[in-house]
């Protein structure tokens, strides 16, 4: 019962699953990407939130803003629209660590939404410390997103997928 393919043939089966596999590895490799600047992102975020009107360091923060959201938009929705409705579609995968993880990415999208929302460099200084304190914020729950991902959904999804390869030579 490892393994439901309504309506899969094994064939495409294979090329899913060896697409997930691409997805998981290119995932990954963008987790990594995304960390490095996250020290970064969040000294600058603190910083600036205690001195607003710092213009060196508004447009830091800009900078490291402009390096780390594309690579955030384009990770999460292919985590939302391929990994997790393919995980939401496997009944023996853990409802717990899915909602977890749908948590986590509303959050971090709704910080997303609050950061890209003011222009570093030239709004109020109400308005910067606000989108500071949301970056330092953001660099904190993106760090501890990606190390759940690593230790739990990332296994999680291989063990799913191998699972049902071996559920398949068994019969």
């Amino acid at each position: 019962m490892i393994d439901k393919t309504e309506g899969v043939s094994p064939r495409n089966e294979g090329s899913d699953r060896a697409d997930l596999k691409s997805l998981l590895t290119e995932l990954a490799r963008e987790d990594l990407k995304l960390k490095l600047p996250l020290v970064d992102a969040a000294l600058t975020g603190a910083t600036l939130a205690l001195k607003p009107s710092n213009r060196e360091l508004r447009l830091h923060a800009a900078k490291i803003w402009a390096s780390i959201k594309p690579t955030l938009e384009d990770h999460l929705r292919a985590e939302n629209e391929r990994l997790l409705k393919w995980a939401e579609s496997r009944p023996e995968f853990p409802h717990a660590l899915l909602e977890r993880t749908n948590r986590e990415h509303g959050k971090i999208n709704e910080l997303t939404s609050e950061i890209s929302a003011i222009p570093f460099e030239n709004a109020t200084d109400e308005n910067v410390a606000k989108a500071a304190h949301d970056l330092c914020a953001l660099a904190v729950s993106l760090d501890d997103m990606i190390a759940g991902e690593e230790r739990d959904l990332f296994p999680m999804v291989r063990r799913a997928l191998f699972a049902g390869v071996k559920s398949r030579k068994n019969h």
